[in-house]
């Protein structure tokens, strides 16, 4: 909020030698999506004190979530160097292979992370996150209980448990209430309802997954991953409005769509 970042930019005045306050300011930046201001806030206390691994981790946060995901490898790999048991390092740097698809290198970086902290619940779901990638999905059901074993308010990944479960056919049942608990505790979040469209899918119940996407749509109409999956439910039934599905969300900046639309529309 910005109201929260000029009251700590009002204490950062009030103590300018405490580099702590920067780092807090910094990471509030971060939280609140101030990306480029966070880079610069980092980049002056790296040149202030280019030995700290942390200011190095933050600005590779800062430079991933801008989409310069390689240079913030090249950050992650300093602060491993100046501290070899970050495991905020080696979790960004896993976080960061994995958005480059390179799955075994981000397992490989969140196994080390989680051995040196083992009480990260959000390093257990991304891991998870890359078990579905690499489907695996047991190992990936394993991570989940993981998380909500350190974490029970961590209650999105009911649903993405549930997404799990769905690929076996002996944990539908499981599937099912897990998707059940997660509209419970949030009945109109419209992630839920995406991963349960996809859920449906991987289970055949093919007018369930198109109703759930349309809920998910109604619910958030910005985000183009409904409309990938309910184009990609229907492409070999309804290609006219498939075609419209992967439009509407490669427009809303989804690279998977463009790709549908190469694949599936020309």
């Amino acid at each position: 909020r910005p109201g929260a970042l000029q009251d700590f930019k009002r204490v950062v005045e009030l103590n300018p030698r405490d580099q702590s306050i920067y780092v807090r300011l910094g990471k509030e930046m971060i939280e609140y999506k101030f990306y480029s201001e966070a880079l610069d806030l980092f980049n002056k206390l790296i040149k202030a004190n280019p030995k700290k691994a942390d200011f190095f981790v933050e600005r590779g946060v800062a430079k991933q979530n801008l989409g310069n995901i390689n240079d913030a490898i090249v950050d992650y790999d300093i602060a491993m160097k100046l501290d070899t048991a970050s495991d905020a390092a080696y979790y960004n740097r896993g976080s960061a292979k994995l958005a480059l698809r390179d799955y075994d290198g981000a397992l490989k970086d969140i196994d080390e992370a989680i051995k040196i902290n083992k009480d990260d619940d959000e390093a257990f779901f991304t891991r998870a996150t890359v078990r579905m990638a690499m489907k695996n999905y047991s190992g990936a059901i394993d991570d989940y209980n993981s998380t909500l074993y350190i974490n029970l308010a961590n209650t999105k990944v009911y649903a993405y448990r549930g997404l799990a479960e769905s690929f076996l056919p002996d944990e539908f049942e499981r599937a099912n209430a897990d998707f059940k608990e997660a509209l419970r505790i949030d009945p109109k979040n419209e992630d839920v309802y995406n991963l349960r469209g996809q859920a449906k899918v991987n289970m055949k119940d093919i007018a369930g997954a198109i109703k759930d996407f349309n809920m998910a749509i109604e619910l958030d109409p910005q985000d183009p991953s409904p409309y990938l999956h309910r184009g990609l439910t229907r492409v070999s039934t309804d290609k006219k409005s498939a075609c419209a599905d992967f439009n509407k969300a490669a427009g809303l900046g989804s690279k998977d769509a463009a790709e549908a639309l190469k694949k599936y529309c020309q």
